[in-house]
Parts: structure tokens; sequence; C-alpha cells
């Protein structure tokens, strides 16, 4: 065999694989990249200690579930209305003028907050960041081509995610300055991190002009359809119809988690941890994440999309029977949960954004992906209410309903598996 021939059959290196998972993309993707980095820093720090926060104000756990109903409910509109947008305005305005609106009049009320009506409002505007999404998925569609699309997806779940590495730095501004002018600087701070956010993709992001046509595996499926048709197309379409139900279970498990972890973990019927020490944990998922999105994403092939949608669901749910069974003031256990809730996370989110790209063609995806999001945020408003009722009954109570929330997500991805790539009984 000639040098030439051997060079052709010798497999690529790790090394090689995890280079090119950073190679080939273009400049809009690049820059979905770097601010996907910057949100994930600001906004990471401000779900670890905003629980926190509201409670050294002074709003009780129902409140601060009724404080999470009033969001879901200002998302659910802003996802109708990005949806709407998005023919007017296009993509990139659209996602632009509402995370600009949205973030930066919520975080000036949070910088601001005295009270529970300061965090009402600010749920209330920052909600409208979900009109940015359907915009926001139209861009990454068009910008990727089919085949790299769970690469590039799970780059960014590791771009957002993976910014959990300097979530000791909000631990240091708590721990240096107190709870409530920690979260004040940490606001502060934010507010110029999402502000670099946003002139990076209005400088570098290009304006509706993808490089290619729709390259969806069903590309037959017209973009031409009206609002009342996608609805239609949406329930019969059994794939498209489990990525919602699945998508309003995972914003469930978002609530309570974001709502009602940090809580949890200093509270000393809980884990009774310091708050300076809480911030170590978006550290640990951080690292969970990068585990998973380096070097198990980029060798998943879309017929192994099922198996692995399963596997991130139920690896979720296995790491929240072990949340439950650490006991008080123990710390290293966390470390065994967040390799299994967040490295079950980054496959299930990074897997299903990849499926509802190949199943939608990228000129309906904002609009499908605006009235599911709708959907599932308007199924998600009695959650908040119902958690913070559950805690004050006891702290363990609402992750007993969490875990039982990604059980279902399993089965249900098992039914998907059932069903073939098509949505079709096998």
């Amino acid at each position: 065999m000639s040098s030439d021939k051997q060079a052709a059959v010798r497999p690529v290196s790790w090394l090689a694989q995890l280079s090119s998972t950073f190679k080939g993309h273009n400049r809009s993707i690049y820059a979905i990249l770097i601010s996907e980095i910057l949100f994930g820093t600001a906004i990471g720090w401000f779900t670890v200690y905003r629980p926190l926060y509201m409670a050294a104000l002074g709003v009780t756990e129902v409140q601060i579930g009724v404080i999470s109903a009033l969001l879901f409910c200002s998302q659910s509109v802003g996802a109708v209305l990005g949806g709407w947008t998005a023919g007017r305005l296009g993509s990139k305005r659209a996602m632009q003028l509402f995370d600009g609106l949205a973030w930066g009049v919520a975080i000036t009320l949070w910088f601001l907050a005295q009270n529970f009506w300061y965090f009402a409002a600010a749920a209330l505007i920052n909600g409208l960041f979900y009109g940015a999404i359907p915009n926001w998925n139209r861009i990454v569609a068009d910008n990727t081509p089919s085949g790299r699309r769970p690469t590039v997806y799970g780059l960014i779940h590791l771009c957002y995610l993976g910014s959990g590495l300097f979530g000791p730095v909000a631990g240091y501004f708590v721990s240096r300055y107190g709870l409530v002018t920690g979260n004040r600087v940490i606001y502060a701070a934010g507010l110029l991190i999402v502000g670099a956010a946003i002139l990076v993709r209005q400088l570098f992001i290009r304006s509706d002009s993808p490089q290619q046509a729709d390259l969806t595996i069903d590309s037959a499926i017209g973009a031409e359809l009206t609002f009342r048709q996608t609805i239609s197309f949406i329930w019969k379409d059994y794939r498209v119809r489990v990525i919602m139900l699945t998508t309003v279970l995972s914003n469930y498990t978002l609530i309570i988690w974001n709502n009602y972890s940090s809580l949890y973990m200093t509270s000393p019927q809980g884990l009774a941890l310091s708050a300076g020490l809480v911030s170590v944990f978006p550290l640990l998922s951080s690292l969970s994440i990068a585990l998973v999105l380096l070097f198990v994403i980029p060798r998943i092939q879309a017929d192994q999309y099922m198996w692995y949608l399963f596997l991130g669901s139920a690896t979720m749910a296995l790491g929240l029977a072990l949340f439950l069974l650490i006991p008080s003031h123990v710390y290293w256990p966390l470390v065994v949960f967040a390799l299994c809730f967040n490295g079950g996370n980054a496959l299930l989110q990074s897997l299903r954004s990849s499926l509802q790209a190949d199943v939608v063609a990228s000129a309906l995806l904002p609009r499908v992906v605006a009235v599911g999001s709708a959907f599932s945020l308007l199924a998600s408003i009695p959650i908040g209410p119902l958690a913070g009722t559950l805690y004050r009954l006891h702290p363990r109570f609402p992750f007993y309903l969490l875990l039982t929330n990604q059980v279902l997500i399993a089965l249900l991805f098992i039914s998907l598996g059932r069903r073939g790539r098509n949505g079709v009984p096998s």
C-alpha cells in the first residue's frame, strides 16, 4: 500500500476532531458564539444569586413563584411578537430590538430593586427577550449546514453554559460586599457585559443573508404557510409535538431549578452551604457541560438523536435522585450531580435544537418556534407559584416534582424513538 493510501485511511486523532469543531464556521456563527459567552456570564450570575437577592429584600418564597409566573406570561407575549416581527424587521433587527429592550430595562430595575414590585416589573419587561429567540434560531439555522448543526448547537451551549467558569467572580462580589450590595455590583457589571454582547452581534452578524438555501431534511415543507397553517403543521407532525411537549417540561425544570436550587443549597433544611460556596456550582456545571459538548456531541450521527435524547433526560433524572440524597454540609457529591444533571442537559438541549432545525424548513422555523414557545410558556405559568408553595411546605418537595418531570421527558423520547426519525411507528 502506498504512503498516500496509508494516509487516506489513517484515523483522525481526537485532537484533530476537537480542533475541527471550532473551525469552518462563518462570521455570523462566530459572533453568536462570542455573544453567548457574554450573555451566559451575565445571566449565569443573575440566575444563581437573584433568589437570594430577592429573599434578602423581603420577597417570600411564594412571591418568587409569582414573579416566575409573570416572567412566563411576558415571555409568551414576546415569543408571539418575535415571530410576527421576523418578516417585518428581519431576523437580526428583531433579535436586537427585543434583547436590547428586555435586558437593558430589566437589569436597571434589578439594580435599583427595593421590594417585590421592582422584581415584578422587571419580570414583565425581561420576558420580552423571548421575542429574540425565534429570530436567533433562524439566524443559526440559515448559517449552518445541516450536517454540522449538532456541532454548532453544541458549541453554542458550550459557550453559554460554559461561561459558568466565571461564576466564582459573582461569588467574590457577594462574599466581599454582602448579598444586597454584591448583587447590585453584579447587575452593574452585567449591564456592561450584555451591552458588549449586543454590540458584537450588531457588528458581525449578517442581516438575513444566508449563504445557502434551506438545507433542512424536510425542505419540502413550504415556508409560505400562514399562522393558522403553522399550528396545523405542528399538530400533525408527531416529532414537533414531542419537541414542544418536552420543551414545556424542560421549562418546568428550568423554573424550579433556577428559582429554588440556591435557596435549597443554603437552607438549613437543605445542604446548608454558604452563599459564597454556591457560586462554585456553575463552575462544576461548566466543566461537565464542556466534556459532553466537546467529546460526545461531535460524534453523534443524525440517526442516533433519539437514543441520546433519551440518555440525556435519563441522566438528568439520575442526577436529581443523587441530589436529593446529599446530606447537609457536604459538597463533594455535587461534582457527580453536576456531571449527570448538566451533562445530560447539554445532550438534551443541543440535540433537541438540532432535531427541530432538521425537521422544520428554516424559513418556517421562526413561526414554529414562536408558536411553540408561546404554548410552552403559557403552560409553564402555574409552575412557579406551585413550586413556591411546595418549597414552603418543605424545601425538598419541588425537587421531587422535578425528578418526576425528568422521568416523563425520558419516556416521551422513548415513544419518539419507537416511531422512528420520521415520526411514523416503526
